[in-house]
């Protein structure tokens, strides 16, 4: 991809493909070089950030190797996810208009954490709690027995440590998703929502085979229970969330950006205006009212737009490279890894979180947020592969031996 950017930006006299504002551009100044971008600055100024989630993603593989070491991980982005969660909720109470070192000027109604916008700390926290949801089902499946999940937090077999650990990790999770619904993101809150939708379900069917019909019946009663409990929470915590549903719905300001940018992909459809250029692109397919007058648009709130336009009908396959090597590391986990199997199904959750809300805004495309993301699915990915040979094993695997 990075290549392929240098050759959108690469200036060519008589280039073949340039863009065509370019010879406008001859016409009224002079002599200029050719290029597929409309910027070429903006657009190998875009290389890094585009790559840096591919090279995070190469380096958690490399450097957590082993299950252990990704189960570690996966702790480390549901402390950043949980102490985000804490810091926003003192943010909220404290300092509703400060944003650390920094006057809080947008989303001042909503919780942001150390992010300038709510959508993406939205998403940050959502997939925060799978993190958190992973390493608790880790505590669980190492638990024989029925209510595995009750007698890990309250039987006094199993030692006060083991306990609090369990009872942290609830906890972690009920912060994040508190904090999720705090920000009142209608599109991160709806996406997460349709991860746990399908999460749950296929977790509970996991945690169940193999039992009785009687134990499974009841397994597919905790599932139930447990999607009630989830409403719940929205119903007394996202008041404020489902109002700004019910009053706003579908924000008609983003209609009208899609449109433009479908109509300047349609002029610039086999190679894109340049990545890193809609908001100057924009201005151009800009429709007749589409939000107010001092409104600036830099991101089309569609990633997928966004990369059309960018990339042309190129982003077609590269899109499908990375959601076919995802489906394939989570679908050889599914077969392969028995006892670890909810790892790719909450994998799974959280690729549909990101991909939904990705729809409707550009969270993955802050820095941040991406690197987020990466880990956590390098986490995923070596848990789903199994270890490489040489690799010591963990603790986890030694007590199931043969079950991998």
């Amino acid at each position: 991809m990075s290549l392929y950017l240098v050759f959108q930006a690469s200036s060519l006299p008589g280039h073949a493909f340039a863009n065509p504002v370019w010879s406008i551009a001859r016409s009224l100044i002079g002599d200029v070089p050719d290029a597929i971008t409309v910027d070429p600055a903006a657009t190998l100024a875009s290389i890094l950030p585009l790559a840096m989630p591919f090279l995070l993603y190469g380096a958690a593989l490399a450097l957590f190797p082993s299950d252990e070491e990704a189960f570690r991980l996966f702790g480390v982005l549901g402390a950043i996810g949980t102490a985000l969660a804490l810091f926003g909720f003192i943010q909220v109470a404290f300092l509703p208009k400060s944003l650390l070192f920094t006057e809080k000027v947008a989303y001042l109604d909503s919780l942001t954490s150390v992010f300038v916008n709510r959508n993406t700390a939205a998403t940050l926290f959502g997939v925060s709690a799978l993190a958190c949801l992973i390493l608790l089902l880790r505590m669980v499946r190492q638990v024989s027995g029925r209510s595995a999940l009750s007698r890990l937090l309250f039987s006094p077999t199993f030692s006060r440590g083991r306990r609090s650990r369990a009872a942290l990790l609830l906890f972690c999770i009920a912060a994040c998703l508190l904090a999720l619904l705090l920000t009142r993101s209608r599109g991160a809150a709806l996406s997460t929502a349709a991860s746990f939708l399908l999460v749950l379900p296929l977790l509970f069917r996991e945690m169940g085979a193999g039992r009785s019909q009687k134990r499974r019946q009841r397994w597919l009663f905790g599932a139930a229970l447990a999607l009630l409990a989830v409403g719940g929470v929205i119903l007394v915590f996202g008041q404020q969330f489902v109002l700004r549903l019910e009053t706003r719905g579908v924000d008609t300001s983003r209609l009208c950006v899609y449109q433009g940018t479908l109509r300047a992909f349609e002029d610039n459809w086999l190679f894109g205006t340049g990545f890193g250029t809609f908001e100057a692109v924009f201005r151009g397919y800009r429709p007749v009212g589409c939000g107010s007058a001092y409104e600036t648009f830099r991101q089309a709130h569609n990633v997928f737009l966004e990369g059309l336009l960018g990339m042309g009908i190129v982003f077609v396959p590269l899109a499908l490279i990375v959601y076919g090597h995802l489906a394939s590391v989570l679908l050889h986990g599914l077969r392969t890894r028995k006892r670890l199997r909810f790892v790719p199904i909450v994998t799974l959750g959280a690729v549909l979180l990101v991909t939904l809300h990705s729809l409707v805004d550009f969270s993955v495309q802050i820095p941040g947020m991406a690197a987020i993301l990466a880990a956590f699915l390098g986490a995923a990915t070596t848990i789903s592969l199994g270890r490489p040979s040489g690799v010591r094993r963990s603790r986890l695997d030694r007590r199931y031996t043969g079950a991998d």
